[in-house]
């Protein structure tokens, strides 16, 4: 659910202009955008830069914010869809060297990696990791990519497709900057999709052993815990569980309206129906009384 800025500006009193404004300046750096296909109000969730202004929050606040509750039914919780790496094979070696930042060996395999942020339409802000793998036969890139963080269903279904696009352009600027020739994309490691839960919520779980094949509980970071699953439809489930429990909740609530109606309506034709008894009763009584007035003695021995 969602305030029109006329109704946000009148609960902060200030003009409607300051709250357009304000609005503006979070989507345009990206620290949310607008929920696709909401026009009156304009709703928004989330953006891939809302991290950053987190911390800043908490930098100034001196502390860490309290953070939403656990799939709640006013909102859907946004998505981490990270862990992506593509692999490309090299079929022509690069003609000069990017800027590696790290090297070393193992198993007679050389790795050479590096770290770049490239732009990208403001998708994301964190850098792309780049590692070369060259075996004594071949040698492939792989890319791996910062997270995708979304709570809009569709554009969930649409992650591989986004993510493999931006692979290739970072295959792309490597090919155009250092001269490398590669190959088509493959996936290198299978993604997870993670979604933060209260701390004490995944340390129950993980002491429960509540673990299936599809759905795992982590403990890594340090101030929440997150429900990981590497299958992306159990992922939008996950999305869309809080509008199909207020769906169902509103459904619920409309059902129980119209109960207490029956029944009230139940209980008047029932007090309806006593009240047309006792005055059929009172009629009955009073005809039988007329009828006794009026048959004389004589003629109520000829009845008997």
């Amino acid at each position: 659910m969602g305030y029109a800025k006329a109704k946000v500006a009148k609960i902060l009193k200030i003009r409607k202009s300051l709250v357009q404004y304000h609005a503006d300046w979070l989507e345009k750096h990206g620290y949310i955008r607008r929920v696709r296909g909401s026009k009156s109000p304009i709703l928004y969730t989330r953006g891939p830069n809302y991290r950053k202004i987190e911390r800043e929050i908490e930098r100034l606040a001196g502390k860490k914010r309290d953070h939403e509750g656990w799939l709640v039914v006013q909102t859907s919780p946004p998505l981490r869809y990270h862990k992506v790496g593509f692999r490309f094979k090299v079929q022509k070696p690069c003609d000069v060297d990017p800027p590696w930042q790290k090297e070393w060996q193992a198993s007679g395999v050389r790795y050479r990696e590096f770290s770049v942020k490239l732009e990208n339409g403001g998708r994301w802000d964190q850098a792309i990791r780049i590692r070369e793998i060259r075996g004594k036969k071949s040698s492939s890139i792989v890319i791996w990519l910062p997270e995708f963080v979304s709570n809009d269903p569709e554009e969930l279904r649409q992650a591989p497709k986004i993510m493999q696009a931006q692979a290739m352009k970072v295959a792309a600027w490597l090919q155009k900057k250092f001269g490398y020739r590669l190959g088509l994309p493959e996936e290198y490691t299978e993604p997870h999709i993670a979604i933060r839960v209260p701390k004490e919520v995944a340390e129950a779980a993980i002491k429960a052993g509540i673990r299936t094949e599809k759905v795992w509980f982590d403990l890594s970071p340090k101030d929440h815990g997150e429900l990981e699953t590497d299958d992306l439809e159990t992922a939008i489930e996950f999305v869309t569980l809080p509008d199909l429990t207020k769906s169902l909740a509103d459904h619920a609530a409309e059902l129980d309206k119209k109960l207490v109606e029956h029944e009230i309506a139940i209980r008047n034709l029932a007090e309806f129906s006593v009240h047309t008894i006792r005055i059929l009763e009172k009629f009955v009584e009073s005809a039988e009384e007329k009828i006794r007035d009026f048959v004389k003695p004589d003629e109520k021995r000829d009845v008997t």
